[in-house]
């Protein structure tokens, strides 16, 4: 009679346990299909953390955001000028690199008390190359004010205009700072309150002589082009997809800069990648060396005065920052702003990368940049990017053409305007082949 009581009971209890692993279960799927943050209230959440459904946050994913930017694109030339006389760096980046760090301070100190621009005639600008001068070169366009946040140096009195082209210039004992305006091509000089003593200094060590192309005769419609003695020889190159398969330090870096748990159990790997969960956000990695972020609440939120006009100085940090997490896997090469452009309705900027290799911009078989980012309401909306690594061979490639037959080639095919002279990669099958190129 006893055993059977106790049969009973045991019976009883064991139905009950099976009850409630059941039910358990039931209350987990629910759970995982409902994404939930390690933060958020209510009886889920508690239930989920209870479950070890999600995993507290490291303290690392949210950094405070400093006054300092980093800087999305460096100057692809550096031209120190001193008694008529040129230097600059030949398909050098590290040279130029070097060049461009030991003058941030100067430009820095002359933009930071630049007064308003004045539109100069185009001679004026070219008498300016040709007097004591620091010039930089940009491979595309960057926001003026973006620049100056780069070098620390935010002034109101610098327009909202793009710039390929920088320049500090020694004028009556005084720095005067000078641009062009990439929308009507015009040189702009601003007086600063920067002294010219000791401008402007000694060339890189290592630089070679160059001079410009209005300085001679046989490139007069290639003004601002750059000319060595030896023709360029770049070296050879390769590039190849990085497959992404995380945990990797570089995906674990990405996914914290988008505030997402790189240890969530909200992760779903198949066999092309492993796509990561974070309330109704998403980021997939894919084995060909793809990232594709999306967040639909970026586009949900209304519009007020204050996000309908995103800053594009703002939204390119924010790109940098992000991409400065995979800035280890392309090699040899480096991500560099191609573009930042607000929308008609100032809702939005998209900004662009490109892959810049030995200061050459790399123009990929499909056309398209390698980095599209694009901002709603201040807000990330969605990422995609192409991570390739780029590696340099020790030879040079075939011989290119001669800076002297290539303009004439390109003249022959723009019979009007001024011609930009300038070497490019393009890639095809994963090789790059360097070519010139009327930008």
């Amino acid at each position: 009679m006893m055993k059977g009581r106790i049969r009973d009971y045991t019976q009883t209890i064991l139905i009950a346990l099976l009850t409630l692993s059941l039910l358990a279960l039931v209350l987990a799927i629910w759970l995982l299909e409902t994404p939930v943050e390690w933060d958020s209230a209510g009886p889920a959440a508690v239930a989920a953390r209870l479950l070890r459904l999600v995993t507290p946050p490291p303290e690392t994913i949210i950094v405070p955001r400093g006054l300092q930017y980093g800087e999305a694109a460096r100057p692809v030339c550096v031209v120190w000028t001193e008694g008529g006389r040129h230097w600059a760096a030949q398909l050098d980046t590290a040279l130029t690199d070097s060049a461009f760090d030991r003058l941030k301070g100067r430009f820095s100190e002359a933009m930071g008390s630049a007064g308003p621009p004045a539109r100069q005639v185009r001679s004026a600008w070219l008498e300016a190359l040709s007097s004591d001068s620091l010039y930089l070169e940009y491979a595309s366009a960057q926001p003026l004010r973006a620049v100056a946040l780069w070098l620390s140096s935010e002034n109101a009195a610098l327009p909202d205009v793009s710039v390929r082209r920088l320049a500090l210039v020694s004028t009556d004992g005084a720095v005067t700072f000078w641009f062009v305006d990439e929308r009507d091509g015009a040189p702009y000089m601003c007086r600063t309150s920067t002294p010219a003593r000791d401008f402007p200094g000694a060339h890189q060590p290592g630089a070679l002589p160059c001079r410009f192309g209005f300085e001679d005769a046989a490139f007069q419609r290639a003004p601002l082009c750059l000319l060595f003695d030896q023709t360029p020889a770049p070296s050879e190159a390769v590039c190849e997809p990085v497959s992404l398969s995380p945990p990797t330090p570089e995906v674990d870096a990405f996914l914290k800069a988008l505030h997402i748990n790189p240890d969530t159990n909200a992760r779903f790997p198949d066999e092309e990648g492993t796509t990561y969960l974070g309330d109704r956000r998403s980021c997939r990695f894919s084995r060909d060396g793809s990232v594709h972020y999306v967040n639909p609440d970026a586009s949900d939120k209304p519009l007020s005065p204050l996000s309908a006009a995103p800053q594009t100085a703002e939204a390119i940090e924010q790109a940098r920052e992000l991409l400065a997490a995979l800035s280890p896997l392309p090699g040899q090469a480096r991500f560099s702003l191609n573009s930042a452009e607000p929308s008609e309705d100032g809702a939005s900027v998209t900004v662009t990368f490109v892959y810049e290799l030995s200061g050459l911009t790399v123009r990929l078989a499909d056309g398209m940049p390698p980095a599209v980012l694009v901002f709603r309401n201040g807000q990330l909306a969605s990422a995609d990017v192409r991570v390739l690594s780029f590696s340099l061979g020790g030879q040079p490639t075939e011989p290119l053409l001669s800076a002297q037959i290539a303009y004439l080639a390109l003249a022959a095919t723009h019979p009007y305007g001024d011609i930009e002279l300038r070497l490019y990669y393009s890639e095809c099958d994963g090789v790059l082949a360097p070519g010139w190129e009327n930008y």
